[in-house]
């Protein structure tokens, strides 16, 4: 057991004054003048050291009392308690104390900063969900207040109107299931249903799906080889199916007229390599970090003319890092652009 200062102090009071006491007792027996002299200079030395020891415990508990709310907070500092009275004698403590403070302060600065970041997330994600919702509500409510208002006896507008309205409600629609796949994604409570499956006649089922809206651009969905062999991963087919949709769909929108739209499939070690690429438009590398936020949009103009809920990619970055896999992209103005994603190999 490790003996304190104070421990030490209380030793050696406890030893004087067992010295004095004895003086005193044999002082007393030998009945002497001179005795009598040296027993009241023993008594008020005596005094004195009984001062000292009252006056020094008042003061120790004092202190003690005084410093109640630091033994409080020893566990927030991560201090042994029985360290404590040493850092109080060798100035130590304070600057722990304040090592511990600075720490404390830093690490809230980084939460604050965190939280505005998230708050200033929130407004624009809020931001961007009225102004998608808004223009398609907008719209069919124009439209319905027109065959109110005598369209619907018109034959020339009330079903061109009707079916107008009903593509804003299918936008609606699609925006809604959008934003509910990815609030699934990112709080995990979509679940993944793994199996075995050929990825590559996965994405010759997503070209047939998509061919017709290829065809409108005179754009050929291919592959960038003739593959042989079937390429076997382990995933959620249905998701990653959702996931070659999205870009496949994209490089469609935003491929050049009578381009290409290539898929590269390639293994490396214990991975599936899988690309999708176009000779469009492009996208500026100071936009690139950017694409898979919710709503985020490279040129709005053309994105509100093409259609889309704006949610595909932030989709398809969730989708894939559920996967526990990565997403990249690779683009160049007026040159096109590459997705490529991970997927575990079998």
């Amino acid at each position: 057991m490790k003996i304190t200062s104070s421990e030490r102090i209380s030793a050696v009071i406890a030893l004087i004054f067992a010295i004095i006491t004895g003086g005193f007792i044999y002082i007393t027996h030998t009945q002497h003048f001179s005795s009598f002299i040296l027993y009241l200079i023993f008594s008020i030395l005596l005094s004195f050291l009984l001062m000292y020891i009252v006056f020094y415990y008042t003061l120790n508990n004092f202190i003690i009392k005084k410093i109640k709310p630091l033994f409080d907070t020893i566990d927030t500092l991560q201090m042994p308690a029985e360290k404590l009275y040493e850092s109080i004698e060798d100035g130590r403590l304070l600057t722990e104390i304040d090592d511990k403070v600075m720490e404390w302060a830093r690490s809230k600065v980084d939460e604050i900063a965190l939280l505005k970041s998230n708050e200033k997330y929130r407004k624009e994600f809020l931001g961007n969900v009225s102004h998608e919702l808004k223009t398609p509500l907008f719209n069919i409510q124009g439209y319905i207040l027109t065959l109110i208002d005598g369209g619907l006896e018109d034959e020339n507008i009330n079903m061109k109107y009707l079916k107008r309205t009903d593509k804003n409600i299918n936008r609606l629609i699609s925006i809604v299931k959008d934003l509910e796949t990815i609030s699934k994604l990112e709080t995990g409570d979509r679940l993944l249903e793994f199996s075995n499956f050929d990825v590559l006649q996965l994405i010759n089922e997503v070209f047939e799906m998509q061919e017709i809206r290829a065809k409108k651009k005179g754009i050929e969905l291919r592959f960038a080889e003739k593959y042989s062999g079937p390429f076997f991963v382990k995933a959620d087919k249905k998701t990653i199916s959702d996931v070659l949709s999205n870009l496949i769909i994209n490089s469609i929108i935003y491929g050049k007229e009578k381009g290409h739209t290539t898929a590269t499939i390639e293994a490396v070690n214990n991975k599936v390599l899988i690309s999708i690429e176009d000779d469009g438009i492009g996208i500026d590398k100071k936009y690139q970090k950017r694409i898979f936020e919710r709503f985020f949009r490279v040129d709005k103009s053309r994105s509100k003319i093409q259609g889309g809920t704006g949610l595909g990619l932030a989709i398809v970055k969730h989708s894939i890092e559920a996967h526990k896999q990565k997403i990249t992209v690779n683009s160049q103005p007026n040159i096109g652009t590459k997705f490529t994603f991970s997927l575990e190999k079998v």
